[in-house]
């Protein structure tokens, strides 16, 4: 078990909104009566350029924390098996 305290005040973080990103027509959300073609087009055509200038206005882009060599990685990749090294080290892992 574990336990962990956080600041949950509104006034914490400072949300920026990008400059460099013009919002197209209509925005980004969902529309009533939208076809499968035309959410996927605003997701690449628009969305995406959404995230990366809301990433760099908020500079979310940055490494906070560095250093040290973790033992093994673990996380959804997919469901591919893991290699005979992995599976070696992974062997006397403890969790």
């Amino acid at each position: 078990e574990s336990t962990s305290t956080c600041d949950g005040a509104p006034d914490r973080v400072k949300v920026q909104t990008p400059a460099d990103f013009t919002m197209p027509p209509g925005g980004l959300s969902i529309r009533l009566g939208d076809q499968a073609l035309d959410k996927e087009a605003r997701l690449h055509d628009y969305k995406r350029d959404a995230i990366q200038a809301f990433v760099r206005a908020n500079k979310m882009d940055q490494v906070v924390l560095s250093g040290g060599s973790a033992g093994g990685h673990f996380g959804a990749d997919g469901g591919r098996p893991l290699t005979p090294q992995a599976r070696q080290r992974c062997a006397g892992a403890r969790f």
